[in-house]
C-alpha cells in the first residue's frame, strides 16, 4: 500500500517512517509532490485540522493520505498555543522562534513576583525549573477511497521547563519535561520518545488499524 503523509516537515516524517513500519507498506511525503496547493486549516481542534489536511490532499492526489495535526497546550497559557503551535511565532517561524515566545510568554504570565510557582526539580545529576503543566496532543486521519478510514488521537502529559534541554527531536520537544522519564522530550533516546510520544501513541492505533484490514477474511 502507498501511504502519502501530508506534511513537509522532515522531522515527523521521518518519525512516521519509524513508527508505521509495516512490510508492503510505502510511504512518501509531499516533497514528492511538489506545487499542490497548500490545505486551508481553519479548524477549531486538531481533530478538525486533522480531517481537512487529508481531505484536501487526497482528493488531490487520488491516493491514500495521512494527515496529522499536533501540537501543544499549556495549562498556564489556558492552552495556548494550542492549534497555532507550528506557527506560534509567526507564519515561517522556525522551532527555536517558537520555543523563545513559548518561554517568554509564559515568564509573562508567572511575573517576578510569581516566580515560586515554578517548581524546581531535580533529575539525575540536572536541576530543571517547571513552569506550567503541558501535554502534546496528534489527531491523526486516513483517507481513501473518497472518505475517512480511520480517525484516532494520542496524548502525553508532562511540564513546559524554563530553559531548553537537548537537540533530538524538534519543536518544542527541548523544552517539554516528561515526568516518568526525568529528562526533556529532546534529550530522549529516539526509541523511548518513539515509545512513549503523543504520535507515537496515535500511530500505534493506526498500525493495527492497517493490520487488521489486511488480514483475510475468515
Amino acid at each position: 500500500m502507498d501511504l502519502v503523509i501530508a506534511t513537509l516537515n522532515e522531522g515527523k516524517f521521518r518519525e512516521f517512517v519509524q513508527l508505521l513500519n509495516l512490510p508492503s507498506l510505502q510511504l512518501r511525503s509531499l516533497d514528492q509532490f511538489p506545487g499542490l496547493p497548500p490545505a486551508l486549516e481553519q479548524g477549531a481542534t486538531f481533530a478538525e485540522n486533522a480531517r481537512i489536511k487529508a481531505r484536501h490532499y487526497h482528493r488531490l492526489l487520488s491516493a491514500a493520505v495521512l494527515a496529522d495535526d499536533s501540537g501543544l497546550e499549556v495549562d498556564l497559557l489556558s492552552g495556548d498555543p494550542g492549534i497555532y503551535s507550528a506557527r506560534y511565532s509567526g507564519c515561517n517561524a522556525s522551532d527555536r522562534e517558537n520555543v523563545r515566545k513559548l518561554l517568554r510568554e509564559l515568564r509573562h504570565h508567572l511575573g517576578p513576583e510569581d516566580g515560586n510557582q515554578s517548581l524546581p526539580v531535580a533529575a539525575e545529576d540536572r536541576s530543571y525549573c517547571l513552569l506550567s503543566p503541558a501535554r502534546f496532543i496528534c489527531a491523526l486521519s486516513l483517507f481513501d477511497s473518497g472518505s475517512e478510514q480511520f480517525f484516532t488521537q494520542g496524548k502525553v502529559e508532562g511540564f513546559i521547563s524554563s530553559e531548553p534541554r537537548g537537540h533530538n527531536g524538534f519543536g518544542y520537544d527541548p523544552v517539554f519535561f516528561v515526568w516518568q522519564e526525568g529528562k526533556t522530550m529532546a534529550e530522549l533516546a529516539p526509541s523511548i520518545k518513539n515509545r512513549i510520544s503523543h504520535r507515537s501513541q496515535a500511530a500505534q492505533n493506526l498500525r493495527s488499524f492497517l493490520q487488521d484490514r489486511r488480514q483475510p477474511d475468515s
